[in-house]
């Protein structure tokens, strides 16, 4: 009885072996994505810093009393929120450049773009926004902040060429008594097409 019951105890042993040695090996299968673009470097954002995706407008210290409304920015003399740059392509095309403001970001009529993201802690001014402008003086109009086209669809010629890109910003506000002081900074995208 002890022999039969060693023998089925090692058959038993054996048949577990063999069905560990069959047992494949645990493995997880996946996929790797890469995602990107190759672009067609025909056209881009030059300034006098160099090339950029990035334009930087340097709005100076203003005192709350020269900040105007919309319709009636207070302009100062120093240069303070003026941009002048261009846009070099190398070759002929069609190109223009849009503001692309988050809904989020801008006043109900897309005029006015919310300071330091709408942030209301100690240290940031409130109830103000900056307006962005093209032309002077009587002719000044407010760019739609979402969607308005800050250079409209230029052709450039065949051998290529520089387009300037010009505007000028202003803090504003809608009740210029309302205004506390502290950092206003804001963003605003843009997109440049051509083709």
């Amino acid at each position: 009885m002890k022999a039969k019951l060693f023998v089925a105890g090692a058959a038993m042993s054996v048949l577990s072996s063999v069905a560990m040695a069959q047992t494949p090996p645990t493995s997880v299968a996946g996929v790797i994505n890469f995602q990107g673009a190759v672009l067609n470097d025909t056209c881009k954002v030059s300034s006098i810093t160099g090339d950029a995706g990035t334009i930087n407008v340097n709005m100076g210290n203003i005192a709350a009393d020269d900040i105007g409304t919309v319709a009636a920015p207070k302009r100062l003399t120093n240069g303070s929120g003026s941009a002048n740059f261009d846009v070099v392509c190398k070759v002929g095309a069609k190109v223009s450049m849009k503001f692309a403001g988050k809904a989020a970001e801008l006043s109900a009529d897309k005029k006015t773009l919310r300071v330091n993201n709408g942030n209301t802690s100690a240290g940031f001014a409130q109830g103000v926004g900056i307006a962005v402008y093209e032309g002077s003086g009587s002719n000044m109009n407010a760019f739609d902040l979402g969607s308005g086209d800050l250079l409209a669809q230029t052709d450039v010629p065949a051998t290529g060429g520089a387009i300037n890109v010009r505007f000028a910003a202003a803090y504003v506000a809608a009740d210029p008594t309302k205004i506390k002081p502290g950092i206003a900074n804001a963003s605003l995208p843009f997109t440049l097409s051509y083709e």
